[in-house]
């Protein structure tokens, strides 16, 4: 449980700060940049894990899947080059259509895994 709530906070940091110095200085800032880099962050993190849990990660693939482990490599690189986009002015857009597409790709394995998980495991198991 403690993985999705620093994801939700590495998110929303940046804007959050944003909005508290927007608020103290009397000066609006624009929450959009600092949104786009709350982005980039959580998809710099969900990268990382990519390369520091790749073998529970190729298990979130179904064994029909082949080259499991070089696919999660390579979309740990695309999220890299998503987050990078996100912190890029002139890339932000095509950053948010990218991980549009990613998130929406990616949700088949997530849902396998779910699954997978639930049917090793007592469900008052996952929920602690």
């Amino acid at each position: 449980m403690i993985t999705p709530m620093f994801m939700l906070a590495l998110m929303v940091a940046p804007a959050l700060w944003v909005r508290i110095l927007s608020a103290t200085s009397g000066n609006p800032r624009d929450t959009r940049a600092a949104g786009s880099i709350g982005l980039g962050l959580l998809f710099a993190f969900t990268a990382s894990g990519h390369f520091i849990q790749t073998e529970s990660m190729a298990l979130m693939l179904p064994p029909w899947v082949p080259g499991r482990v070089s696919l999660v490599y390579a979309t740990g690189l695309l999220e890299i080059a998503i987050a990078v986009a996100f912190w890029l002015p002139a890339y932000r857009k095509w950053a948010g259509w990218a991980a549009a597409v990613v998130l929406v790709a990616f949700f088949p394995a997530n849902i396998y895994a779910a699954i997978e998980r639930g049917q090793q495991q007592p469900v008052w198991e996952m929920v602690a």
